[in-house]
């Protein structure tokens, strides 16, 4: 567990973007930092980070951040930002999505796709950043969606707010065991208060959340085939290769990165385990093309991935 407590008023004009950039980046999400005012640009932060995990409370005068298409390894694993807004907008841009997030409002964001968010006014926020799969299973909209602002309603959104509002505060005691039961909690809070609870799904949305299901749950399988999905789940091949090709992905890719995933997960506390047998265990079954994929996703060996993850 990392608690980082940062005060960007005590630094020169000079460095503040380029520190409050270096810190969201480490604790939370890597990103660019743009349109802050040298003269005038201030923000605070207290972040607490665990694996692929974290969550922070945010204070910024105007400025714009941006990043892209996942790639490089960042401390953290693919996920979804969550942010409550207190105070402030943010205008958030999304692929071909633009929306305005108003104080007192809820957005879930797909950190793994390009987008750009803008702070016009002064904001103070909450952001979380949690595992996409953990969140998925729970809101399955999201696999379309990728963007969602809405306002928690019911009985559980003082729940809803009063956890995150725990899981960003310093002092708050949160042991490092305790940190993946309470986000669960969060994804599933998460769902209550948007009223996905009841939504009702169609038969397209409820074909994609099957192959979705199904894929993840044997994506290891190193006879997992393209016909063995289609055949388990009485769909055509070319209507599995549709609709992974709605999903922006392909059952090449998608398999892929989730070995990846699975690997990563693995890695930090391995320890002597040697990482060959990880891979073929996570379905790979040439540990060069392994090493050459895993690199490309994370920016770094597997090797140096353990290392970084077991400091």
């Amino acid at each position: 567990m990392e608690i980082v407590k940062v005060n960007m008023e005590s630094l020169g004009k000079q460095d503040r973007s380029d520190s409050w950039r270096s810190v969201c980046s480490k604790m939370i999400h890597k990103v660019e930092v743009s349109g802050a005012s040298v003269d005038t640009f201030s923000a605070k932060m207290t972040v607490r980070k665990h694996d692929a995990m974290s969550c922070g409370f945010f204070w910024s005068k105007p400025h714009r951040v941006r990043w892209g298409r996942s790639q490089l390894a960042d401390a953290s694993t693919p996920g979804y930002l969550v942010s409550w807004q207190l105070e402030g907008e943010a205008h958030i841009e999304h692929g071909t999505q633009r929306l305005i997030q108003p104080a007192g409002s809820v957005a879930i964001v797909d950190a793994r796709r390009p987008t750009s968010v803008t702070f016009p006014t002064e904001v103070r926020r909450i952001v979380a950043k949690l595992p996409a799969r953990m969140l998925e299973l729970r809101m399955p909209g999201l696999l379309t969606s990728r963007l969602e602002v809405f306002q928690p309603s019911g009985p559980f959104a003082p729940t809803l707010i009063s956890y995150l509002t725990e899981l960003s505060r310093e002092a708050a005691a949160v042991q490092p065991t305790d940190m993946e039961a309470l986000v669960e909690n969060v994804c599933n809070l998460l769902k209550v208060t948007s009223r996905q609870t009841d939504a009702p799904c169609d038969a397209k949305e409820l074909r994609r959340q099957a192959l979705v299901h199904y894929l993840r749950r044997h994506a290891c399988d190193p006879n997992l085939t393209l016909d063995t999905a289609a055949g388990h789940l009485h769909m055509s091949r070319r209507l599995v290769q549709q609709v992974l090709h709605e999903m922006d992905t392909s059952f090449t890719q998608f398999i892929i990165e989730e070995r990846l995933t699975s690997v990563a997960t693995q890695l930090p506390g391995s320890g002597k385990v040697p990482i060959s047998r990880i891979a073929y265990q996570a379905g790979f079954n040439d540990v060069s093309h392994f090493n050459y994929l895993f690199k490309r996703k994370f920016g770094m060996a597997p090797s140096e991935y353990r290392q970084m993850g077991s400091i």
